[in-house]
């Protein structure tokens, strides 16, 4: 496998938001922590946030898969 970029990995929890651009061979190419985890998202555009936080790094590298995982997928998180 390639070491260039395969994944987008996020945990994006009720306080904080962690992502991590994955490269191919599994080594972590880039990270990202912010405080705006869910219940910091205002009005819930967690669209939005997403765009601002990971955007950079889908312009740069084209469409990577992204897995989201945490309070990302409860009931407050994003719909």
């Amino acid at each position: 496998m390639s070491g260039g970029a395969s994944i987008i990995a996020i945990d994006w929890g009720t306080t904080r938001f962690r992502a991590w651009l994955v490269g191919g061979d599994g080594a972590i190419l880039d990270r990202v922590e912010t405080a705006a985890g869910i219940l910091s998202v205002a009005g819930g555009n967690f669209g939005s946030s997403f765009d601002q936080t990971v955007g950079p790094w889908l312009q740069r590298h084209g469409g990577l898969p992204v897995v989201a995982s945490g309070m990302i997928g409860s009931r407050q998180g994003w719909r």
